[in-house]
């Protein structure tokens, strides 16, 4: 096997852990939408960007990584188009849900930090719903291409086993590929790439020009900023990675990585960026990981003297 094949397996193995974890990542948070740390806007937008996440990782796995594993060539050849088609309105629809999620919890991370006494005016119930309303509605429609008229197709490799999903027509699915990642994505890319920068850099200049330390609620909402740059790290890197593609192909007519390095990349960001988030909340929310226990293990924590929930 060579290094990209390692690393793409690792990333699969990690995002096929993923699904059960994150499923009780969410349950929890539903469960606890009312408890009072856990009931603030940005909760909410970590549980709809959550679902994303989910629904894009079960696309994947099922999609071109399972495909490409020739372990069930038989459902593919039997959907043709159909699971191309399906794959591809997943792969941009969940991805843009999850990159404008991102945006707004970006956006959510900046007004707790840098606006505090603003943040929960902007913030109030309606405007939350409505910024999850945003982040659906706008792939949805952006996406409607794929479901009509884009035409798919399915490849058989000569083992009988490989099959790639496919678009019909390259130029096409380049073009489409140029407006989902430019004018969508790259825009939320820059934003978020530059937004987590200025929050930690106000948290530094804050604290060396107070010379006091922080506070409990200057030091939740920095401790958040970290859970949505952690995630936004694995953005940066398959984002930049596919930038990096375009443009070296387009304006300087090479590609700066191979092939496999590029999806060793490509596979490494997305991973981080579809898997991060409940790890990310378990490392940095301790309200997240309190919670999360007693709903696992809040009988047994009874029982043992630990706690009630």
């Amino acid at each position: 096997m060579t290094v990209t094949d390692i690393v793409s397996t690792i990333a699969s193995a990690v995002m096929f852990f993923t699904i059960p974890v994150y499923f009780l990542y969410l349950l929890m948070l539903y469960k606890n939408r009312n408890d009072e740390n856990l009931k603030y806007p940005f909760y909410k937008l970590m549980f709809s960007v959550g679902i994303a996440d989910l629904l894009q990782i079960i696309n994947l796995l099922l999609g071109n990584t399972l495909a490409n594993s020739g372990i069930f060539p038989e459902l593919y050849i039997f959907l043709g188009g159909l699971a191309a088609r399906i794959s591809n309105f997943g792969l941009f629809g969940f991805g843009m849900a999850q990159n404008i999620g991102m945006l707004f919890v970006a956006f959510n991370r900046y007004t707790a930090y840098i606006l505090p006494m603003k943040h929960l005016k902007i913030w109030n119930d309606r405007f939350t719903r409505n910024m999850i309303i945003v982040q659906w509605v706008v792939p949805l429609i952006a996406v409607s291409p794929v479901i009509y008229p884009f035409e798919f197709q399915i490849q058989l490799l000569a083992d009988n086993k490989t099959v790639l999903l496919q678009w019909k027509d390259a130029k096409i699915a380049a073009y489409y590929q140029y407006f989902c990642t430019g004018a969508i994505g790259g825009p939320i890319f820059l934003i978020v790439l530059i937004t987590y920068p200025i929050i930690f850099i106000t948290a530094i200049v804050r604290t060396i020009r107070s010379k006091q330390p922080m506070g409990k609620a200057e030091k939740t909402a920095l401790k958040m900023s970290m859970v949505g740059f952690v995630i936004s790290f694995g953005l940066i890197i398959f984002a930049g990675t596919l930038y990096q593609r375009l443009i070296s192909w387009n304006v300087f007519k090479t590609f700066w990585t191979d092939v496999p390095t590029f999806w060793m990349l490509y596979n490494v960001g997305n991973t981080i960026y579809a898997a991060a988030n409940p790890y990310a909340m378990f490392i940095f929310s301790g309200a997240v990981r309190d919670r999360f226990v007693r709903m696992l293990f809040g009988s047994w924590l009874q029982e043992h003297g630990a706690g009630g929930a």
